[in-house]
């Protein structure tokens, strides 16, 4: 069997405060702001403000230092073979183009319409194929404020537990949900998805 590397990035707008106590992740930012009294509500408090709320952070995000073959080429150069980003993480918050992506915060929860105003996985895809290298995403299902939970609760979420979620029968757990995302791009021919008690990687619907 033949192995070969590959690079992992997680870059949202979480990366604007870009900041967790040790042993935890940044990229739980917003989840953590929940979490009275928690160490992530005391720095975000101190640094930011009381009033700053998470949303906030999305027109920090311009994206000004970012250059897609700059990107490839580093991880190229690395002798990585394939480049996997987050399409977006459980704030639910996309890196391309879509309308399906929706939060309390708001319809068109994307870095197209919002932020920098660019399709950052568009680009990243673009680069990785003209370098040769093997593209695929990671793609929460599980997401904290979209509009079929408008509480906020992770645990109230349809695809947090429950045979819906091991019989895959959530409209959300298919690859074909989304490859309909990115209509009218290419779509990369490898998804990891995850969610609350599920985790598989989905080939087939995508073209791998």
């Amino acid at each position: 069997m033949r192995r070969s590397s590959a690079c992992l990035s997680f870059w949202g707008f979480y990366s604007v405060p870009g900041w967790a106590p040790k042993g935890q992740y940044a990229e739980w930012h917003g989840h953590n702001l929940l979490d009275a009294g928690s160490p992530t509500q005391k720095d975000h408090d101190r640094v930011w403000g009381r009033k700053f709320t998470y949303d906030q952070f999305v027109p920090m995000l311009t994206g000004e230092g970012f250059n897609a073959d700059e990107w490839t080429a580093l991880i190229r150069k690395a002798g990585a073979k394939h480049v996997v980003v987050a399409a977006n993480f459980h704030d639910g918050f996309a890196m391309h183009p879509t309308k399906y992506a929706v939060s309390k915060f708001g319809d068109r929860w994307n870095a197209y319409d919002r932020g920098p105003h660019r399709d950052l996985l568009g680009e990243l895809q673009s680069a990785a194929t003209a370098k040769g290298l093997k593209m695929g995403i990671y793609y929460s299902l599980c997401e904290w404020w979209h509009s079929l939970d408008q509480s906020g609760q992770l645990e109230s979420m349809p695809w947090s537990s429950g045979p819906e979620v091991q019989g895959g029968s959530h409209p959300l757990q298919t690859a074909d949900y989304i490859s309909r995302r990115r209509v009218g791009a290419p779509v990369p021919g490898l998804a990891f998805v995850t969610a609350a008690n599920f985790t598989s990687s989905a080939r087939a619907s995508l073209g791998g």
